[in-house]
């Protein structure tokens, strides 16, 4: 399997799931602006979900761009992390639908926290097939180390969610993408 290939698969997932994810957005049960509030849970779910989607993909596309060959474990990792993000249109809804519910909101993180880490074997394999290519292994393992304090960011939030206050899984979420992406600039991996 070529690298274009595997590329263009995970792209076609990914553009797959964003749609469905959009096709699970309820619509309002009228045309007035309460019933439009009333969605307001529902659409943040949507939107925090969509928007850390684009951003996996940017990630993502940005990771392949200097790759040069992959392997079976490129492969695999692949798998694994497009296994679990096919699953998230399906907790997105279900958190849609039951925002202030525990069980909602930790499954959901769980499935966000596993496609991350699973995000993470997969910066390590790509950069472990691509040793000799100039920058691309340190680019690939300093992400990963970015996206391990994600993940941990993420179970803190996951932590509350189960705990304390369902929403704080959103909120981790939201709070991790910040911190990654902030620190991704500053120090100038994916810079293209």
């Amino acid at each position: 399997m070529t690298k274009d290939r595997l590329a263009a698969f995970t792209d076609a997932v990914i553009a797959i799931i964003m749609t469905i994810l959009v096709l699970e957005l309820e619509k309002p049960s009228g045309g007035s602006l309460a019933a439009l509030w009333a969605l307001r849970k529902p659409f943040a779910a949507y939107a925090l979900t969509f928007w850390w989607l684009g951003s996996f993909w940017i990630a993502h596309h940005n990771m392949w761009h200097d790759a040069e060959q992959i392997d079976n474990a490129v492969v695999w990792w692949s798998m694994l992390v497009m296994f679990f993000l096919s699953l998230v249109p399906y907790t997105t809804s279900f958190v849609s639908e039951n925002f202030d519910s525990a069980t909602a909101q930790g499954f959901y993180g769980m499935i966000i926290i596993a496609s991350t880490f699973s995000h993470v074997g997969l910066n390590k394999a790509l950069g472990t097939a691509n040793a000799d290519v100039e920058g691309l292994k340190t680019a690939c393992d300093t992400y990963a180390w970015l996206l391990s304090i994600d993940c941990i960011i993420k179970t803190v939030g996951f932590l509350f969610a189960v705990s304390i206050w369902p929403p704080a899984m959103m909120l981790g979420v939201i709070l991790a993408a910040i911190f990654t992406y902030r620190m991704r600039d500053r120090w100038g991996i994916w810079a293209k």
